[in-house]
């Protein structure tokens, strides 16, 4: 006989939809801007900034380039930390996607703890991009952000249709979402009856009414792919401003956000 597939239980129990990830967006959009704005331009989630900064400092036009470096490793050894408790907990621990989630958002959480408590010490000696101490502080963020980066991916917390986007870095999620709004509207202009029929795309929908029956599915994917981009541009936003008024005690922020989606995990399922 073939086994009964094995239904994953939803990862939360009270949050709906789309807001799981889009607390995600903010905070990976908090964190990197508002260390950004106190360590001197120092990424902890946009690593690819990180690593183009650190290459053109050979022109002398920009510094930093050990801190940079130092943080693009911390971030990978992050990533893969996240990834190797993940596969721990399903090969000998059978554990289902919605622990995975809460323990690597809970090992977050104490990395953003770990960064406002040594910001709020340290802030004295964040002097420039090359003091010791912002290294180490935005080590903190990198380390939360690598986590939080681990959890979407190891839980598969994912939008609809296997997608899920990247909470820390717009690029790819921007690309996607062009792509499902250029697909919404073409279907728009189709349902509208201003496509002619063709033989070249068999399998695309060829009449107004067809194109009208996959509208709504488009429409939806759409805005999916737009949430995340809004959630991560709020988090910056407001990572920017709380950061200048109360510098590294605006973490309480993105940690209480984590502690949102923590609690809800932790809650049974039945």
């Amino acid at each position: 006989m073939v086994p009964a597939a094995i239904i994953e239980p939803p990862h939360f129990k009270y949050l709906p939809d789309l807001l799981p990830l889009f607390l995600l967006c903010f905070v990976g959009g908090f964190i990197d801007t508002s260390c950004w704005f106190d360590l001197f331009g120092l990424f902890v989630g946009s690593i690819t900034g990180n690593v183009v900064l650190a290459a053109s400092s050979v022109t002398g036009l920009s510094e930093g380039v050990i801190p940079r470096l130092v943080i693009t490793v911390v971030f990978c050894a992050s990533s893969m930390v996240g990834h190797f408790v993940a596969a721990c907990m399903y090969m000998y621990g059978g554990y289902s996607q919605r622990k995975v989630l809460k323990v690597l958002l809970i090992m977050e959480v104490c990395a953003l703890i770990a960064l406002w408590v040594s910001g709020v010490l340290l802030s004295s000696s964040l002097t420039s991009l090359v003091a010791p101490n912002v290294t180490f502080v935005g080590s903190m963020g990198a380390i939360a952000i690598g986590f939080q980066a681990s959890a979407v991916k190891e839980a598969n917390l994912s939008l609809k249709q296997g997608h899920y986007p990247s909470t820390n870095v717009m690029t790819t999620t921007i690309t996607n979402a062009g792509s499902l709004v250029g697909s919404y509207l073409l279907h728009l202009v189709g349902a509208c009856g201003l496509l002619p029929k063709t033989a070249a795309s068999p399998r695309a929908p060829l009449t107004p009414e067809e194109w009208k029956v996959l509208l709504p599915v488009r429409r939806a994917a759409a805005g999916r792919a737009v949430w995340p981009i809004f959630a991560f541009t709020c988090g910056c936003c407001l990572g920017a401003g709380l950061q200048y008024l109360i510098g590294f005690h605006s973490t309480c922020v993105p940690v209480a956000a984590l502690l949102v989606l923590i609690a809800d995990t932790a809650l049974p399922n039945e």
